[in-house]
């Protein structure tokens, strides 16, 4: 490995890796649709803003990008992602990105909800 690439950030890295995963005009930006976000921001109670936020480091945006993006300052989004972190139980922005695609699995179809496989009884489910 290159001295190049062994200094790039992480936030370098969550660009490469959504690159590699498929060829979309915003990386990230089709991996989950507007419903999945949806659930997973509900799941998590992220505010509006962590979800803003949260969309953006999900499709590999610097903490300046995001600022810059939503009109704020980075001490800001740092702030935000400070709670994201916390809500998804992770220590860094990989473990957003990670955390998001283990909710988005667990959601079968755009839309639709597993709720026994995210830990809630199911609507058919007895419960004598």
């Amino acid at each position: 490995m290159s001295d190049s690439m062994m200094g790039k950030s992480h936030a370098g890295h969550l660009k490469l890796v959504a690159d590699s995963i498929a060829d979309f005009s915003v990386p990230g930006s089709e991996m989950l649709t507007q419903k999945q976000w949806t659930i997973t921001s509900e799941k998590f109670r992220l505010t509006n803003r962590e979800r803003q936020v949260c969309q953006r480091l999900f499709e590999g945006m610097t903490r300046n990008q995001v600022a810059e993006e939503l009109g704020i300052k980075p001490r800001t989004v740092r702030h935000y992602m400070e709670h994201i972190h916390e809500k998804l139980d992770v220590s860094n922005r990989v473990g957003v990105v990670l955390r998001i695609i283990e909710m988005r699995d667990r959601i079968d179809e755009p839309g639709e909800q597993d709720t026994e496989r995210l830990g809630e009884p199911s609507p058919t489910e007895d419960r004598n």
